[in-house]
């Protein structure tokens, strides 16, 4: 795989000459190696320039990297640079060769991690000193490498988001994690977001990092049902461990997602102060009977398990099937209303249907109220 870093980098070098120190003097053979070295040829020159004066071989690594040509050069001389803490000159590189190239350039360094055990300390000073958009060029690196002390250094990372919603370099650490992790990496997710949702952070993020994990690519394939419990398990896991307003966000998207059961399971977490004894949720709901100016609101409040978001459609039969109270038929169906979230008590549901007797006073229908005694299915 060939490429012409001569004609496409943005390199800007002097002459040769300009390092015209004693130092230099003393190893120009293997900088003019440069201009004429191919492959493992030009690799040697350079790590002849580093055991000549360690200082030049840093200094002078785009050099070499600029006549590279290919990756079957780039790749070793990367690691060279690496290997003599070329840090900034390296990190220029990846900034220079096309981008086409760029995946794999970082994908078959981070394979090497083993062999080359100062990549960890590139990555944690660049993690630090580089823009988040050039670092997450190396994401590959980080996924195909392998070693205990990156997967250490990765998990550091991971446990400690940044306070901002997002982070270009956080996203590329979080991507590599779970391209090379996939579902074993829903612990560790777990506890970031659980930081996240508390101090503040990439939550929502790290929400999506989360159901990433266990997706399959490949026509046909699905997750499994085991791998899909495991991501619903720990979301909400989050959702129990985080502030409400983060927990109704993990409700939303296991809603989103088809999983009215556990988001319903969610309501303690997400209105803390409205749970019964028992761990219950109060609702209220109501059926209007109205006609000639007159109307009755049937009502009802009841605790039940977090079972549902919603129970509207639950009050309708039981209480439209209570006895009506007005002589004059019903001008149309009666009206279902019902509380748009638990109630904290009895005395809550008494002023939340209330404010039905108002709205209709405000319309000219004047309202009574009568509690029902029906059981909720």
């Amino acid at each position: 795989m060939k490429f012409d870093l001569l004609a496409r980098a943005a390199f800007v070098f002097g002459a040769l000459s300009a390092a015209s120190t004693a130092s230099a003097a003393n190893c120009d053979g293997y900088l003019a190696k440069i201009s004429t070295a191919k492959g493992s040829a030009l690799v040697d020159a350079y790590q002849g320039l580093v055991r000549c004066d360690a200082n030049l071989g840093r200094s002078e690594f785009g050099k070499y990297a600029m006549v590279a040509g290919n990756l079957e050069t780039l790749v070793p001389l990367t690691l060279a640079g690496v290997d003599a803490t070329a840090y900034g000159s390296v990190w220029e590189t990846m900034g220079k060769i096309p981008y086409e190239y760029r995946t794999d350039l970082a994908h078959a360094v981070g394979a090497a991690c083993e062999k080359h055990p100062k990549l960890v300390e590139f990555f944690r000073t660049s993690y630090v000193g580089q823009k988040g958009t050039e670092f997450s060029s190396w994401q590959s690196a980080l996924t195909a490498c392998g070693s205990a002390d990156m997967a250490a250094w990765v998990d550091s990372i991971v446990l400690d988001p940044p306070t901002s919603n997002y982070n270009d370099r956080y996203n590329a650490v979080l991507g590599a994690v779970i391209e090379s992790r996939h579902g074993a990496a829903l612990p560790l997710l777990q506890k970031a977001a659980i930081t996240a949702g508390t101090r503040g952070g990439p939550f929502n993020n790290l929400l999506d990092v989360i159901q990433r994990s266990v997706e399959v690519t490949g026509y046909g394939k699905q997750t499994s049902p085991e791998d899909r419990a495991a991501m619903v398990n720990a979301l909400v896991a989050v959702a129990k461990a985080v502030p409400p307003e983060s927990a109704r966000a993990v409700a939303d998207r296991l809603l989103n997602a088809g999983d009215e059961g556990m988001a319903s399971s969610l309501l303690p977490a997400i209105y803390p102060d409205r749970v019964q004894s028992g761990g219950g949720m109060m609702w209220a709901g109501a059926a209007i009977e109205a006609c000639d100016g007159e109307a009755v609101i049937h009502w009802v409040s009841f605790t039940e398990a977090p079972k549902r978001l919603s129970v509207l459609d639950a009050v309708a039969v039981p209480l439209r099937a209570a006895k009506a109270k007005l002589k004059c038929p019903a001008d149309t169906a009666w009206t279902i209303r019902a509380t748009d979230a638990p109630v904290k008590d009895r005395g809550a549901a008494q002023d939340w249907v209330d404010t039905l007797v108002a709205e209709l006073d405000a319309k000219g229908t004047k309202a009574k109220l009568k509690e029902e005694a029906v059981t909720i299915p």
